[in-house]
């Protein structure tokens, strides 16, 4: 398999530094089908591990020139790359050099033009190959693409074996006599957590439920315009300081057998894009039901992938492509009428609901085993070296 190039800084960003890939995690196998990925632990960087590097400037052989973006380098770090290319126009013509943009953790939606920027300004020189989370992305005109779901995969091998350190099976059901409806965990003020949380306020379902909330404005100023949720007085569960400690990778298990269902609030939600990060996840690694609201079609989506929603239980109209004032409104109605049942019917519903939650798990662990990150860069030098 090609090398990784590792040569200049607008490859590598805050998130990613060059210094991050000179350390090393142990010798490659030269078996790749035998690496132990149900062992894994993964991080943004770690999956990088398992390819090859090379620091040099001999540029005899092929090989890959990967530019690991992050939200607040992109525009600088294609920038940056188009120019390199442009000025090293004989090492990429002749395939010595392979540009390969990745964007695996955010999905935003306005970098697919800032990509074809990129292959546009070059198209005379070389193909671009641009690997991301954002499944829209495939139909790019003027790129190579490849869709990885870096989410799942972390959640595989990073989340699956948490509910053990927690000491918390999740192949059964757990539900306490004393429960609330949902769990509705927050962390960036995000459009449409804004208008999902204010909704549950008015419509005097808060109580209902935990819900946490960092209060970290993210790009949104939001206290003038949501005071409602600038004055509630949120959970804490899992995490003290939710607003510094970004709880990837953590669970409130303790409120999780408290809670009948799992309500979920995505990275996006416009209908630009189709993301899903370790949150669409969590629930499943649970082995709890959930409402999902993400970008609109994204039950449709995970359907596509093999896994099973909770359409039988819940009215998920909500994820139709309507206004987001609508969207919220059905997830609360759908809350309301929980919680106007026994709480024997509600545990009578989990364990209806259980075969479809046992089989969200082995679908996850299926889908991470089928997707691995060194097979897509297999493909990119088969197609590249060979058109």
């Amino acid at each position: 398999m090609l090398s990784l190039k590792l040569l200049e800084d607008f490859q590598f960003n805050d998130q990613w530094p060059l210094e991050r890939f000179t350390e090393s995690i142990g010798t490659m196998p030269s078996d790749k089908s035998n690496l132990p990925w149900d062992k894994l632990q993964v991080e943004s960087s770690t999956i990088f591990y398992y390819l090859e590097h090379d620091y040099t400037r001999d540029f005899t052989k092929p090989a890959v020139f990967p530019i690991f973006l992050y939200n607040s380098h992109q525009h600088g770090q294609l920038q940056a790359l188009t120019e390199y290319i442009i000025k090293n126009r004989e090492l990429f013509a002749s395939k010595k050099l392979i540009p390969v943009i990745l964007d695996v953790l955010e999905g935003h939606p306005w970098l697919p033009q800032w990509v074809e920027a990129v292959a546009d300004a070059v198209k005379d020189i070389c193909t671009v190959y641009f690997v991301d989370g954002n499944k829209f992305n495939e139909s790019l005109p003027t790129v190579k693409y490849y869709y990885y779901y870096f989410w799942l995969y972390y959640a595989a091998f990073n989340l699956r074996d948490m509910p053990s350190y927690y000491k918390f099976d999740n192949t059964v059901v757990h539900l306490d006599e004393d429960h609330k409806i949902y769990m509705c965990l927050n962390r960036l003020a995000r459009e449409h957590r804004l208008v999902l949380v204010t909704t549950l306020i008015e419509r005097e379902l808060r109580h209902d439920g935990y819900i946490t909330w960092s209060g970290k404005p993210g790009t949104l100023d939001w206290q003038q315009i949501y005071p409602k949720v600038a004055n509630e007085s949120f959970d804490v569960l899992d995490v003290v300081d939710i607003a510094t400690d970004n709880p990837t990778d953590k669970f409130p298990t303790d409120f999780v057998k408290k809670s009948f269902i799992f309500v979920n609030t995505e990275t996006h939600f416009d209908n630009q894009s189709m993301f899903l990060s370790e949150k669409a996840f969590k629930p499943m690694v649970l082995g709890m039901p959930f409402i999902l609201l993400g970008n609109p079609g994204v039950l449709g989506f995970l359907k596509s992938l093999g896994f099973k929603t909770f359409d039988k239980w819940i009215d998920e109209s909500y994820d139709n492509d309507i206004p987001l004032q609508a969207r919220c409104d059905i997830i609360a109605n759908e809350i309301q009428r929980f919680s106007l049942m026994t709480p024997q019917e509600r545990i009578q519903l989990r364990h209806e609901m259980h075969e479809t939650t046992q089989h969200n798990i082995q679908t996850l662990t299926d889908l991470a085993r089928s997707n691995k990150f060194y097979s897509i860069f297999q493909n990119i030098e088969d197609v590249a070296l060979n058109t």
